[in-house]
């Protein structure tokens, strides 16, 4: 009972595989001639494949195994979703279940936004992995604290620069006084007022010889 179990499971999943393969096959032959046919180019039409459904198998793929994730997962979800919405898109065209006016465009256009698509993700979602998630906030953390710092230091450079400056200005003041002949006490005394007081001691003594002669 269980041999014949193990074999109709292995039956059945090679069969899903041929069905896959074919339904694929299908697919990428109907895609490719929309490509060819729009391009004229094999090369363009042959790359253009790689965009639809190779983009389509790498996207499902990266899904299942490869995101690491759930922005990852939903990412590559998303985009698998897309490219098989494009990929059917080209097999209705193809096949005429979507008729298309003389100058319509829709086959460049499902092209350009495959294109489009598959950079835009290609470019998104390594940014979007943890440890790459982990780094950026570590880097807008690191710039929290820089700018906080730098904000403390403003602050307190602030607090210290009255008193500093008021010390900046008063010694400069005394240096100015000094230099014009002013002393720094309350009384300020000027060079012509030394001149002054020594004469003023010379009077004094002649008034004093004066009297002298004066009592002789």
């Amino acid at each position: 009972m269980n041999k014949n179990k193990g074999l109709s499971h292995t039956i059945n999943k090679i069969a899903s595989y041929i069905f896959a393969t074919l339904v694929l096959c299908f697919s990428s032959y109907n895609t490719w001639l929309l490509l060819y046919n729009t391009s004229g180019s094999i090369v363009i039409a042959t790359l253009g494949l790689l965009l639809f459904e190779g983009g389509m198998l790498f996207w499902w793929h990266s899904f299942q195994h490869g995101a690491n994730g759930l922005p990852q997962m939903a990412v590559s979800l998303i985009v698998f979703a897309l490219c098989l919405i494009a990929v059917g898109a080209a097999n209705m065209i193809e096949l005429g279940a979507i008729t298309l006016g003389v100058d319509s465009h829709l086959p460049n256009q499902l092209i350009v936004g495959a294109t489009l698509i598959h950079l835009t993700a290609k470019m998104i979602y390594p940014l979007i992995s943890p440890e790459t998630a982990r780094a950026i906030k570590t880097k807008i953390l690191e710039g929290k604290l820089i700018d906080k710092a730098d904000t403390m230091l403003d602050s307190k450079m602030g607090a210290l620069a009255e008193p500093i400056a008021e010390r900046m200005a008063e010694s400069a003041k005394n240096a100015l006084l000094l230099s014009i002949g002013y002393s720094d006490s309350t009384t300020m005394i000027q060079p012509a007022q030394i001149g002054t007081a020594q004469n003023e001691k010379k009077e004094a003594k002649k008034e004093g010889a004066i009297e002298g002669d004066f009592l002789e």
